[in-house]
């Protein structure tokens, strides 16, 4: 079994190569608009890349950083085993709106805006609270 690239051809094929050091990772690092500070390192470990990353980026820019690796490995094994090409900037993109989604969903989770109570309260005096549940199950059963 071949330890080369099959994108570029280098002699080996290392998690580091895939995510930085190929010609592929390069052109979509490059399209990322990320400071090459941050990727074209020679580090020796993906654990030094992420000390890096977490302690010189804001948050989502770190988010960003990590989601666009995550799309590289993906996109990699889509060549490899599908033959399926991916455009940089396709994935450039794609990471963007990930992050960017996943901050709206936790600031819409953090901020409360339903107009309920979040805690149980018992209805005004004359009134009946009844809660009930119904469902179908199968063709013929309810309950």
């Amino acid at each position: 079994m071949s330890m080369a690239c099959l994108i570029c051809g280098a002699s080996e094929e290392s998690d580091l190569h895939i995510l930085f050091q190929c010609s592929f990772a390069e052109r979509m690092w490059e399209a990322s608009g990320v400071d090459t500070f941050f990727w074209a390192c020679p580090f020796q470990s993906i654990r030094d890349y992420l000390e890096l990353v977490v302690t010189n980026m804001a948050h989502s820019d770190a988010a960003f950083f990590v989601t666009l690796a995550a799309e590289c490995w993906h996109a990699r094994n889509k060549f490899v085993f599908q033959s399926k090409e991916t455009n940089p900037t396709t994935l450039c993109k794609r990471a963007r709106d990930v992050v960017h989604s996943f901050q709206e969903t936790r600031d819409c989770l953090s901020s409360p805006t339903s107009p309920h109570p979040s805690i149980w309260t018992p209805p005004p005096s004359g009134f009946l609270k009844l809660n009930f549940d119904g469902g179908k199950i199968g063709i013929s059963g309810s309950g």
